[in-house]
């Protein structure tokens, strides 16, 4: 059996950053049994326990359940209260949203709309002290319980994940336009938790789907125009369950082979990439109760999170709540920025996601 913990000294910032780098660039099948690897970094303040999960056998919702597993084993606390078995089977209810009399309408306006974003190449981040290797680089910041209140007004609806995408498309605008790159349309995706309610939220799998939330230059001129034209976007593809919709288009699809459906990732890159989105937003939500490795261990008093970014040039924001603090992870490729560089977005981020929160007043 392959050994799944690494443990190592990290007395400093950079050797916690080499550790976290080493263990996020082994490649972790979906086959392998458990599809994960960890590592414990020993810290003068505190130890840090890093995951390395593969995103086909549990998205993030997923990911915390791994975690709480994890935790409540190492308390002593007893079995898991649900068995981690990562190659079980979900029987998902596919339901797209019931028509109504304005269906036909609504068709055309999202054939319009699916036919603009797929023909107008969206914009990339501006490149900024990239180098020219694999892997991905992490910045991270906690927001104060204060700055964290004022983003996400204390609700726990799901509302503050608008505030949050709003901020990065003007974020990227921004620095874009600082780069002297022309202003585009901006898109990012976001997932949606499709675990349905009588599922309990620990099921673990990729039980999630993404859908595009675009802006263009003129959306982006104001934060409360941005913040208006997701809100609008996001609101929709809840009503029409785009998510749901996907896989139900995806599981009628018989009659494509699967070598067909298989190619037409291959092939993507042929297409100039047309179909790779400038960033990804992955917002866990607000986490009550952190993982608790039992009272020998201290306190879990930082939880962060992130999803893999498509390379070369696309960006993940992985955010999570808890202890009342907002943790975003800048994720991103090597060639797309260098450290100082997704320091500065980092700064230029937070600059949008105040004056998002501050638009709603």
């Amino acid at each position: 059996m392959q050994e799944l913990l690494d443990v190592v000294d990290a007395p400093g910032d950079d050797a916690l950053d080499a550790a976290r780098a080493a263990l996020l660039s082994k490649v972790i099948a979906a086959t392998d049994t458990p599809p994960l690897h960890a590592c414990l970094a020993r810290r003068p303040g505190g130890d840090v326990l890093m995951l390395n999960l593969n995103s086909a056998a549990a998205d993030g919702v997923g990911a915390i359940a791994v975690l709480h597993a994890i935790a409540r084993a190492y308390a002593g606390a007893g079995e898991p209260e649900q068995a981690l078995d990562f190659l079980a089977g979900h029987d998902l209810p596919v339901r797209p949203a019931a028509p109504s009399s304005s269906l036909l309408s609504r068709f055309a306006k999202r054939l319009i709309e699916w036919l603009r974003d797929r023909l107008a190449r969206p914009g990339r981040l501006a490149t900024d002290g990239a180098v020219d290797r694999d892997g991905y680089g992490y910045h991270m910041v906690a927001l104060s319980a204060a700055q964290t209140e004022h983003a996400v007004q204390g609700t726990r609806s799901g509302t503050e994940r608008n505030v949050l995408m709003a901020a990065l498309h003007m974020a990227i605008g921004d620095w874009n336009l600082q780069h002297g790159t022309p202003g585009r349309r901006i898109g990012v995706l976001v997932p949606a938790n499709l675990r349905p309610p009588q599922w309990p939220q620990a099921t673990i799998g990729n039980i999630s789907v993404t859908a595009r939330v675009s802006t263009n230059r003129r959306e982006r001129a104001r934060p409360a125009s941005a913040l208006k034209a997701i809100n609008a976007q996001r609101a929709r593809n809840k009503r029409t369950r785009t998510g749901v919709a996907l896989i139900a288009g995806l599981h009628r699809a018989g009659l494509l082979s699967l070598w067909a459906k298989q190619s037409s990732v291959v092939l993507q890159p042929l297409t100039g990439n047309r179909l790779v989105d400038t960033a990804t937003l992955c917002d866990l939500g607000w986490i009550d109760d952190a993982p608790s490795f039992g009272s020998g261990a201290g306190a879990t008093s930082e939880l962060w999170f992130s999803a893999p970014a498509r390379s070369p040039l696309s960006l993940c924001v992985g955010a999570v709540t808890a202890g009342g603090r907002l943790h975003l992870t800048f994720r991103y490729p090597h060639r797309l920025f260098g450290a100082d560089a997704a320091r500065r977005f980092a700064a230029c981020y937070l600059g949008h996601l105040q004056s998002v929160a501050d638009s709603r007043s």
